[in-house]
């Protein structure tokens, strides 16, 4: 495993060097305006391991489909005649620690009522509670956007084969992380030598001493991102990410869009909510 980037230390050298040549107090080309922007978006996320062997899970673990937690307090959620499919439960306190910020405690879940989904948020006082069984065996039982065609089984995938969050793999940058490479890259590109060489090669230097990810590398399909997301005009006024899926991946039948969980508020009066976005 190669060592990480210090992307503070990145961020911080290319604020400089941007600052030196433009001041903030002054008039700045528009590519120099979106570079500075991305700047403070740059954080470090984390790809899930997930593990879909099939058998049993551990339903207070994390999860990334599968039988989540539920009680007689909490029980396994409705949508009119139909159960909700379960598809996602992260444990808050051991994810905060991770990414060095509060993003509250408990286990968050998302089910499946509607496009966006039904978050709740299981206290940790509630989880020694005895777990209440599986409503329903038959996936026709459940509300689902997960396609089961590559299953002969009646029973839903995810109970066939439940994703159980293992680990953490090589952190990487989070999806504002290639807007600065392709911003910088464009910069240094300047055919029209409109930029002040002492910028170019400054940028130039920064640029070989790192490995910036490449902007057709979807590292992203999960990923744990401190900053807001900055793929689309939709997802601009996003709150703080703390999750994205790629809905390629085997989770959503959805192609070509990303589901994301954010969070916002302060200790003790966090709250969550989905989005889905397209690229």
């Amino acid at each position: 495993m190669s060592t990480p980037v210090d992307w503070a230390a990145i961020v911080t050298e290319v604020r400089e060097v941007v600052d030196e040549s433009y001041p903030p107090d002054v008039a700045r080309p528009s590519p120099i305006v979106e570079l500075a922007g991305h700047l403070d978006r740059v954080t470090t996320a984390w790809p899930l391991i997930v593990d879909y062997t099939p058998g049993d899970c551990d339903r207070r673990g994390d999860l990334l489909s599968g039988p989540l937690f539920t009680s007689s307090d909490y029980p396994w959620p409705r949508c009119g005649d139909q159960w909700c499919e379960p598809i996602l439960q992260i444990d808050l306190a051991r994810w905060g620690e991770r990414a060095q910020r509060d993003v509250g405690r408990g286990l968050l879940q998302l089910w499946e009522p509607q496009t966006y989904g039904k978050i709740r948020v299981i206290p940790e006082s509630a989880l020694n509670a005895p777990i209440t069984g599986i409503p329903s065996e038959r996936g026709t039982d459940y509300r689902s956007i997960v396609s089961d065609d590559d299953f002969d089984s009646d029973r839903p995938k995810w109970l066939e084969c439940p994703g159980r969050i293992t680990g953490f793999g090589e952190p990487f940058l989070d999806a504002a992380g290639w807007h600065l490479w392709r911003n910088i890259q464009y910069v240094i590109d300047d055919e029209e030598g409109m930029y002040p060489p002492a910028l170019i090669n400054r940028l130039c230097s920064i640029v070989e001493s790192i490995e910036f990810p490449d902007p057709e590398d979807r590292h992203r399909a999960f990923g744990m991102c401190g900053g807001n997301i900055s793929q689309t005009s939709e997802a601009d006024n996003l709150p703080p990410v703390l999750l994205t899926i790629e809905t390629d991946d085997r989770i959503y039948s959805i192609m070509g869009s990303t589901l994301c969980i954010c969070y916002e508020g302060s200790v003790g009066e966090m709250s969550y909510s989905a989005h889905l976005y397209w690229e």
